[in-house]
Protein backbone atom coordinates (compact mmCIF):
# COMPACT_ATOMS: atom_id res chain seq x y z
CA UNK A 1 0.00 0.00 0.00
CA UNK A 2 1.29 3.53 -0.92
CA UNK A 3 0.20 6.14 1.88
CA UNK A 4 2.75 8.88 0.67
CA UNK A 5 3.79 10.86 -2.61
CA UNK A 6 7.17 12.53 -2.38
CA UNK A 7 8.15 15.23 -4.93
CA UNK A 8 11.26 17.05 -5.53
CA UNK A 9 12.70 19.30 -8.34
CA UNK A 10 15.93 19.49 -9.80
CA UNK A 11 17.37 22.27 -11.40
CA UNK A 12 19.38 19.53 -13.33
CA UNK A 13 18.76 16.15 -15.25
CA UNK A 14 21.87 15.12 -14.32
CA UNK A 15 21.65 15.44 -10.65
CA UNK A 16 17.63 13.94 -10.61
CA UNK A 17 19.46 10.95 -12.07
CA UNK A 18 21.99 10.71 -9.02
CA UNK A 19 19.02 11.14 -6.50
CA UNK A 20 17.11 8.34 -8.94
CA UNK A 21 20.57 6.13 -9.31
CA UNK A 22 20.87 6.44 -5.15
CA UNK A 23 17.04 5.84 -4.68
CA UNK A 24 18.24 2.53 -6.94
CA UNK A 25 20.46 1.87 -4.67
CA UNK A 26 17.79 1.61 -1.61
CA UNK A 27 15.78 -0.39 -3.26
CA UNK A 28 13.16 2.13 -4.26
CA UNK A 29 13.35 3.53 -7.55
CA UNK A 30 10.85 1.34 -9.16
CA UNK A 31 8.49 3.71 -7.05
CA UNK A 32 9.54 7.05 -8.98
CA UNK A 33 8.99 8.70 -11.78
CA UNK A 34 11.15 11.27 -14.05
CA UNK A 35 9.25 14.40 -15.70
CA UNK A 36 11.19 16.23 -17.85
CA UNK A 37 11.18 18.28 -20.94
CA UNK A 38 12.89 17.45 -24.80
CA UNK A 39 15.79 19.33 -23.55
CA UNK A 40 16.24 17.12 -20.22
CA UNK A 41 15.70 14.41 -22.19
CA UNK A 42 18.44 15.06 -24.96
CA UNK A 43 20.82 16.55 -22.09
CA UNK A 44 21.01 13.47 -20.69
CA UNK A 45 21.21 11.37 -23.56
CA UNK A 46 17.92 9.41 -22.96
CA UNK A 47 16.11 8.00 -25.71
CA UNK A 48 13.83 4.82 -26.71
CA UNK A 49 10.28 6.10 -26.21
CA UNK A 50 7.24 3.49 -27.11
CA UNK A 51 4.35 4.74 -28.19
CA UNK A 52 2.81 6.22 -25.14
CA UNK A 53 5.78 8.82 -25.57
CA UNK A 54 6.95 7.49 -22.77
CA UNK A 55 10.99 6.05 -22.12
CA UNK A 56 12.35 3.91 -19.69
CA UNK A 57 15.48 3.64 -18.00
CA UNK A 58 16.64 1.31 -15.19
CA UNK A 59 14.23 0.63 -13.22
CA UNK A 60 12.34 4.13 -12.35
CA UNK A 61 9.65 5.54 -15.30
CA UNK A 62 10.91 8.66 -17.69
CA UNK A 63 7.91 10.40 -18.54
CA UNK A 64 8.55 13.49 -21.33
CA UNK A 65 4.95 13.66 -22.09
CA UNK A 66 3.52 16.63 -24.31
CA UNK A 67 3.03 19.90 -23.03
CA UNK A 68 -0.92 19.43 -22.47
CA UNK A 69 -0.46 16.75 -20.31
CA UNK A 70 1.89 17.44 -17.37
CA UNK A 71 -0.80 19.00 -15.30
CA UNK A 72 -2.52 15.85 -15.90
CA UNK A 73 -0.05 13.76 -15.14
CA UNK A 74 1.10 15.34 -11.90
CA UNK A 75 -2.59 15.17 -10.47
CA UNK A 76 -2.65 12.06 -11.29
CA UNK A 77 -0.06 11.28 -8.99
CA UNK A 78 -2.07 13.14 -6.22
CA UNK A 79 -0.41 16.53 -6.73
CA UNK A 80 -3.18 19.55 -6.13
CA UNK A 81 -3.36 21.46 -8.93
CA UNK A 82 -2.52 25.30 -8.27
CA UNK A 83 1.10 22.97 -7.06
CA UNK A 84 1.08 20.91 -10.59
CA UNK A 85 1.15 23.79 -12.37
CA UNK A 86 4.07 25.34 -10.43
CA UNK A 87 5.84 21.97 -10.93
CA UNK A 88 4.76 21.66 -14.46
CA UNK A 89 6.20 25.48 -15.47
CA UNK A 90 9.60 24.50 -14.08
CA UNK A 91 9.75 21.51 -16.13
CA UNK A 92 8.95 23.65 -19.14
CA UNK A 93 11.74 25.63 -17.95
CA UNK A 94 14.47 22.94 -18.18
CA UNK A 95 13.77 21.27 -14.22
CA UNK A 96 13.19 17.88 -13.82
CA UNK A 97 10.39 16.86 -11.21
CA UNK A 98 11.21 13.16 -9.58
CA UNK A 99 7.85 11.74 -7.80
CA UNK A 100 7.36 8.80 -6.18
CA UNK A 101 4.20 6.76 -4.41
CA UNK A 102 5.66 5.40 -1.31
CA UNK A 103 4.40 3.83 1.90
CA UNK A 104 5.28 5.23 5.61
CA UNK A 105 8.09 2.89 5.70
CA UNK A 106 10.40 3.77 2.88
CA UNK A 107 9.39 7.79 3.04
CA UNK A 108 11.85 8.55 5.25
CA UNK A 109 14.46 6.95 3.38
CA UNK A 110 13.42 8.30 0.35
CA UNK A 111 13.52 11.59 1.53
CA UNK A 112 17.07 11.34 2.47
CA UNK A 113 18.63 10.56 -0.76
CA UNK A 114 16.10 12.93 -2.35
CA UNK A 115 16.94 16.13 -0.10
CA UNK A 116 21.20 14.98 -0.47
CA UNK A 117 20.86 16.57 -4.12
CA UNK A 118 19.34 19.83 -2.65
CA UNK A 119 16.43 20.20 -4.16
CA UNK A 120 15.24 23.19 -5.96
CA UNK A 121 12.54 25.60 -3.41
CA UNK A 122 9.40 25.23 -5.51
CA UNK A 123 8.12 28.17 -3.67
CA UNK A 124 10.80 30.55 -4.13
CA UNK A 125 10.68 29.67 -7.94
CA UNK A 126 7.17 30.43 -8.22
CA UNK A 127 7.34 33.77 -6.29
CA UNK A 128 10.43 34.63 -8.97
CA UNK A 129 7.59 33.77 -11.79
CA UNK A 130 4.63 35.94 -10.56
CA UNK A 131 7.64 38.92 -10.00
CA UNK A 132 8.05 38.60 -13.80
CA UNK A 133 3.96 38.23 -14.23
CA UNK A 134 3.80 34.52 -14.62
CA UNK A 135 0.10 33.10 -13.14
CA UNK A 136 -0.17 29.34 -14.32
CA UNK A 137 1.39 27.16 -16.40
CA UNK A 138 0.14 27.77 -20.30
CA UNK A 139 0.68 24.59 -22.24
CA UNK A 140 0.65 26.56 -25.39
CA UNK A 141 3.96 28.26 -24.18
CA UNK A 142 7.56 26.57 -26.02
CA UNK A 143 9.70 24.93 -23.73
CA UNK A 144 13.09 25.73 -23.16
CA UNK A 145 15.72 24.30 -24.82
CA UNK A 146 19.30 23.78 -23.28
CA UNK A 147 20.60 27.00 -23.56
CA UNK A 148 17.66 28.87 -21.82
CA UNK A 149 17.34 26.28 -19.09
CA UNK A 150 21.05 27.08 -18.05
CA UNK A 151 20.19 30.54 -18.33
CA UNK A 152 17.31 30.05 -16.43
CA UNK A 153 19.10 27.83 -13.74
CA UNK A 154 22.15 29.09 -13.62
CA UNK A 155 23.64 29.17 -10.03
CA UNK A 156 20.39 27.56 -8.44
CA UNK A 157 20.62 25.25 -5.70
CA UNK A 158 24.48 22.89 -6.55
CA UNK A 159 24.18 19.32 -5.14
CA UNK A 160 25.89 19.00 -1.55
CA UNK A 161 24.67 17.40 1.61
CA UNK A 162 21.82 18.41 3.99
CA UNK A 163 19.95 17.43 6.81
CA UNK A 164 17.14 15.56 5.60
CA UNK A 165 14.61 16.88 8.12
CA UNK A 166 15.69 20.66 7.05
CA UNK A 167 14.08 20.65 3.82
CA UNK A 168 10.84 18.87 3.48
CA UNK A 169 7.45 20.45 3.70
CA UNK A 170 4.74 18.12 4.29
CA UNK A 171 1.87 19.83 2.63
CA UNK A 172 -0.52 18.53 5.07
CA UNK A 173 0.98 19.55 8.50
CA UNK A 174 2.07 23.15 9.51
CA UNK A 175 4.80 24.65 6.24
CA UNK A 176 7.80 24.44 8.48
CA UNK A 177 9.80 23.17 5.56
CA UNK A 178 9.56 23.46 1.91
CA UNK A 179 12.05 21.47 -0.52
CA UNK A 180 10.55 18.09 -0.90
CA UNK A 181 6.96 18.21 -1.16
CA UNK A 182 4.82 15.40 0.90
CA UNK A 183 1.21 14.54 0.23
CA UNK A 184 -0.72 11.56 2.27
CA UNK A 185 -3.25 9.94 0.31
Amino acid sequence: MHDRIIVALYHDIDIALRALGDLEGEGLSEAFTLLGNASAKSAAGLAGENEAGRGFASNYRVVYDSTDRRIDTLKDYGVPEDEAHAFAEAVRRGAVVVIGRLDNMAFERALAVMDRYQPVDIDERVRAYQDAGWTRYDPAAADYDAEQARAEWAGVGAPGTRDAAAGIRDVNDTPLRSRVRSYAF
